[in-house]
C-alpha cells in the first residue's frame, strides 16, 4: 500500500480508560496492491504478534473516515477506491480482560454506519457493516465469527477464517 497523504484529527481525552476518539481520518490517492498466486502465496506481510500481556482492552471511535482518489488492484484487475464512513467503532479485548484465559488471542468487534462506496461507472452505494472475530497468533489465524453487510437492497453475512502463516495461507469463508 502507498498512502501519499494521510491526515488524522484526534481528541486525547480518555487514554486512562484505553479509549481513543479519532475525529477524522482523511486519506488521499492511496494505492493498494494485492497479489494472490495460484500456489497460495501472496504479497501480504507476515504478522508476528508479540506475546506481551499489554493493555487489557481498547476502544477506538472514528467519527469520519474518508478515502478519495484511490486505486485498489488485485492481481491484474484494478478499480477505483473511494470510501466515506461515519460513526465507526471498534473494540479489542485481550487476555487480561478475560481473567488470563484464552492465551494471546485478541477478540475484536467493529461496526461502521453510513458507509458509502463508489464503484466504477456506478452511483454511490450506502450500507452498514459490522464484524466480530478474533486474532489467534498461536494458530496464525484471524477467525471471523460473524460479519454482516446491509444496504437498501442487499444483506450479507459471512463467517470463517483467514490463515496468514506463510506455509498454510488460506481463506475459508
Amino acid at each position: 500500500a502507498v498512502l501519499p497523504y494521510v491526515q488524522v484529527r484526534a481528541s486525547v481525552k480518555d487514554l486512562r480508560n484505553n479509549g481513543y476518539d479519532i475525529d477524522e481520518i482523511e486519506v488521499l490517492h492511496p494505492r493498494v496492491y494485492l497479489q494472490f498466486n495460484p500456489d497460495g502465496s501472496n504479497n501480504l506481510p507476515d504478522f508476528n504478534f508479540p506475546t506481551s500481556s499489554g493493555p487489557k482492552r481498547f476502544d477506538v471511535r472514528i467519527g469520519h473516515l474518508l478515502v478519495q482518489g484511490g486505486t485498489l488492484r488485485i492481481n491484474e484487475r484494478q478499480t477505483p477506491l473511494q470510501l466515506d464512513a461515519k460513526a465507526s467503532w471498534g473494540r479489542g479485548i485481550g487476555r487480561a480482560e478475560r481473567g488470563g484465559k484464552g492465551g494471546n488471542r485478541i477478540d475484536l468487534l467493529a461496526t461502521a454506519q453510513e458507509v458509502v462506496t463508489t464503484l466504477p461507472r456506478a452511483k454511490p452505494y450506502a450500507y452498514t457493516v459490522s464484524a466480530k472475530g478474533s486474532v489467534v497468533p498461536e494458530q496464525g489465524k484471524v477467525l471471523i465469527t460473524n460479519a454482516r453487510l446491509a444496504g437498501p437492497d442487499l444483506k450479507g453475512r459471512v463467517d470463517g477464517f483467514v490463515d496468514y502463516r506463510p506455509a498454510s495461507r488460506r481463506v475459508d469463508l
